[in-house]
């Protein structure tokens, strides 16, 4: 995956992906730093369901921090998973439930 920031024409994410027929689209990303987090605030902000799988990593507290302050900015949610380094961030058109036993 190659980031290049410094290009204002070059954008950030594929954000051409096709919708499937259900009308949304799940995506898997590793964030890494806060670079790597705006690209989940970015799909999120285009209407994609993002699955995020932390790595051991020092700066996962801020990863964190930065990505659901970023969702609920845009009215989203952001909910754990079983599997505690992982997390689903949902915009705010996509209902996402759990049944009460399952955190």
């Amino acid at each position: 995956m190659h980031f290049d920031y410094g290009d204002d024409n070059n954008s950030r994410g594929d954000f051409n992906l096709n919708l499937n027929s259900n009308g949304f689209h799940v995506i898997m990303l590793t964030p890494i730093d806060i670079h790597t987090s705006q690209d989940v605030i970015d799909y999120v902000l285009n209407g994609y369901v993002v699955i995020c799988n932390l790595i051991n990593n020092d700066k996962n507290q801020r990863i964190v921090d930065y990505i659901s302050g970023g969702v609920y900015a845009l009215g989203g949610r952001i909910e754990p998973m079983p599997v505690k380094t992982s997390f689903v961030c949902t915009p705010k058109s996509v209902v996402f439930t759990t049944p009460d036993n399952f955190l």
